[in-house]
């Protein structure tokens, strides 16, 4: 019975140790706990406000080297028609991390008309960390008349 007495004792020990330990620490805030993280402690721009959200792009995430260039099939040699392949590279250089972030693709005729506009989410796969810098490859529709330009936009 001694035995029995004892293994209870334990596992209430060890019970109350957990739940102590699980226990928000009052100091930590209220996604900290005495054992470690709860989630992600880490600031996220979805957090923010529709203006917030948008002044935070304006102010602190860059796309550069924006280009396209025609598709290739996967050979490299056989050109995919009706296709273009859009590269550019993205810049968070803020303290935010960003799980959602829509780069809408925007070609430009001769004229510099706006000849369609093509939204991507390019942090589906995982979102884009504080001072994170990353590459991106998409695939857009060629539309007669382009001129090789772009413009974008960022939501």
């Amino acid at each position: 019975m001694i035995v029995g007495l004892g293994v209870l004792s334990a596992a209430a020990v060890a019970l109350g140790v957990y739940a102590t330990l699980s226990e928000p620490s009052e100091s930590a805030g209220p996604e900290r706990t005495k054992l470690g993280t709860v989630g992600s402690t880490e600031k996220t721009a979805s957090r923010m406000s529709d203006e917030e959200r948008m002044a935070y792009l304006d102010q602190n995430v860059t796309l550069g080297g924006l280009e396209a260039s025609p598709k290739f099939a996967p050979d490299g040699k056989t050109p995919a028609p009706g296709l273009l392949d859009v590269k550019g590279e993205i810049e968070n250089r803020g303290e935010e991390t960003l799980d959602r972030l829509t780069i809408m693709i925007l070609p430009l005729d001769d004229d510099g008309q706006v000849m369609g506009a093509y939204p991507e989410n390019i942090t589906r796969a995982s979102p884009l960390g504080a001072h994170e810098k990353r590459a991106f490859n998409l695939v857009i529709p060629a539309r007669e008349g382009f001129s090789g330009r772009l413009r974008h936009k960022l939501q």
